[in-house]
């Protein structure tokens, strides 16, 4: 499998408000990037619809518990003066005895199949998760 990452832009906050980039409103897989005090975290996510799906992040509902955290993370990742970063995978090809194919990323079993693989990416490449699966275990307490 091979996927492009490309950005999506920088998430910031404007008083108590997270601030999301413009997101295009279709299927695809995407990065949370929190940087901070030179450590880096990624959170990886899927989504029918990127817009809406950060729309969530950025305000979320009372019982809404990912977006919840998401949020709560992101702002205080930004406001102790780290960054964060999204970072898109829509261009996306599974290559299978030299046949090279794109996966229709409405499919919500193909979103998660990408998901879980770019996961797994990173846990083999010692990168830290945040995604709740026990890896990366975290010593900075602003990227916790």
């Amino acid at each position: 499998m091979e996927l492009d990452w490309e950005l999506g832009g920088e998430v910031t906050v404007n008083g108590e408000r997270l601030v999301m980039p413009p997101l295009p409103s279709v299927p695809g897989v995407y990065q949370w990037i929190f940087r901070h005090g030179g450590d880096e975290r990624r959170y990886v996510g899927e989504a029918v619809n990127l817009s809406q799906r950060f729309q969530g992040y950025r305000t979320p509902g009372p019982t809404q518990r990912t977006n919840l955290r998401m949020n709560e993370r992101a702002k205080r990742v930004i406001t102790n003066g780290g960054s964060i970063e999204i970072m898109l995978a829509l261009n996306v090809r599974f290559v299978v005895d030299g046949v090279s194919s794109s996966p229709d990323l409405s499919s919500p079993f193909a979103r998660k199949f990408i998901e879980n693989a770019a996961l797994l990416s990173l846990i083999a490449s010692n990168s830290g998760v945040v995604n709740g699966l026990g890896y990366g275990e975290l010593t900075n307490d602003v990227l916790r």
